[in-house]
């Protein structure tokens, strides 16, 4: 029944279809538009409201859609995908929106890899000092 898990699945050799939702964002937060609504329907969070960040893979069955999930407090939140438009760049900006969170290029493989696995990971959890320094701490 959720059209949002429609997304990504096509037959094979078929090239991938115009994305159907749009990320934009700014300094303030950021939003998810539905390109074929007539009422332009949108999702907005403020970056202030964002206390963790976590990607993973579903499975589409023909293919993998990696999926970032942004959470408020009270595990509410907003789940974008790499069909969305905009994805990469949105993805790339992250670090800099979200203080400590890791670098679109640190995640992107651990996530991919291996197919057809879930790969759940966080990139970005407010409650941490930050996950960059966590890892990189001497003990």
């Amino acid at each position: 029944e959720m059209e949002g898990l429609k997304l990504g699945r096509q037959p094979f050799g078929i090239q991938r279809r115009t994305a159907r939702f749009q990320i934009s964002c700014d300094s303030v937060g950021f939003a998810v538009s539905d390109l074929r609504s007539k009422t332009q329907d949108t999702l907005r969070m403020h970056w202030t409201e964002v206390t963790k960040a976590r990607v993973f893979k579903r499975d589409l069955l023909a293919v993998d859609c990696i999926c970032l999930l942004l959470s408020r407090a009270d595990d509410s939140g907003i789940e974008l995908d790499e069909e969305m438009e905009g994805w990469i760049s949105f993805c790339e900006s992250l670090p800099q929106r979200l203080p400590g969170c890791k670098p679109f290029g640190e995640w992107l493989w651990d996530v991919a890899t291996p197919a057809f696995e879930t790969n759940l990971r966080t990139i970005y959890d407010r409650n941490v000092d930050t996950l960059a320094a966590s890892t990189s701490r001497r003990s």
